[in-house]
């Protein structure tokens, strides 16, 4: 990870929907996330909104997001998966349709295991920050389902609580928070 202070931007400022980034709330303004860490020239940055269901629908192994860890490119890969073979992709789906407070349809997407793990390092900052909007905040009492994929019937879940994670069926509820990224 790039250093936070190099771009003057750090865990729990708001992205704007006009793509201003702020420490502050401007009155008036849409925020449409949360910046949770900064790598190699991106904010990735937490939406306001928890969603909940499971992974997908089926036995299915996509086989590539087991190795990928960029979230944007394995929900892509999960979506085009569930397209071809007609199933439900529903953590991935739910992170691309995710259409609310200025976030575009397309511009959202399910974060991979490491890229949770990055966001749990700075959950106190991004906590604080959803806080004050009065936006969902993390559930420490459920899982966090990952783009990151282990077989037919697993994927990797992440627990905010305490950081750790755990390859769970598919078919579990979990949470989903969809995550975006701003080039800064």
């Amino acid at each position: 990870m790039e250093s936070l202070d190099q771009f003057g931007i750090h865990p729990g400022m708001y992205v704007y929907a006009a793509g201003e980034i702020s420490s502050s709330i401007i009155p008036g303004y849409q925020i449409k996330a949360v910046i949770g860490y900064i790598e190699d020239g991106m904010a990735y940055a937490v939406c306001l909104r928890n969603l909940a269901g499971g992974w997908i629908n089926c036995d299915a192994f996509v086989e590539e997001p087991q190795i990928i860890t960029n979230g944007k490119e394995a929900t892509r890969k999960i979506l085009e998966f569930a397209n071809k073979y007609g199933r439900k992709a529903y953590a991935a789906q739910k992170c691309y349709d995710y259409a609310e407070d200025g976030v575009q349809q397309g511009e959202a997407f399910l974060p991979s295991l490491c890229e949770l793990e990055k966001l749990y390092a700075n959950k106190v900052a991004i906590i604080k920050s959803l806080k004050a909007l009065h936006a969902d905040v993390f559930s420490d009492w459920s899982c966090y389902w990952t783009s990151t994929e282990k077989s037919h019937y697993h994927a990797m879940a992440f627990w905010m609580e305490d950081g750790h994670s755990s390859c769970i069926a598919k078919l579990n509820l979990g949470f989903v928070r969809p995550i975006i990224t701003v080039k800064i």
